[in-house]
């Protein structure tokens, strides 16, 4: 599956700012999370030998997030990934929202089928 390209304008606020100055150090990288690898191998897809490896990423974000405790009332299927674009739909629902315009779906056919992509990518 392809993934269509868009443009995200984001206010770098005075707290944004400071995450991204403490992501920049010694290392000359295009990536924003970036870090020198132990020892240099094939690329594997990344666009930089500095770019941060998904599966590091992926325990970092868990780490965070179970450290932090602001998931703990979850089921473990509701709990965001890393590579979660939003927050999952059930939350959501509990609260009364329309996960459809939160996701900005434009169709119920949509909105459902990114719901059941996430929940399988959540099942164990």
């Amino acid at each position: 599956m392809g993934f269509d390209a868009g443009w995200l304008k984001i206010k770098v606020t005075p707290q944004l700012a400071t995450v991204l100055a403490s992501c920049r150090d010694d290392v000359l990288s295009p990536c924003l999370i970036h870090r020198r690898p132990e020892r240099k191998k094939k690329r594997d897809g990344k666009i930089h030998w500095t770019q941060a490896d998904e599966r590091l990423l992926t325990r970092a974000f868990k780490d965070a997030r179970d450290e932090a405790g602001c998931c703990k009332s979850w089921k473990e299927e509701e709990t965001p990934a890393f590579r979660d674009p939003r927050p999952l739909p059930t939350p959501h629902k509990r609260a009364g929202k329309d996960g459809q315009k939160i996701a900005g779906h434009t169709s119920e056919d949509m909105a459902r089928y990114y719901q059941k992509d996430q929940a399988a990518r959540h099942s164990p």
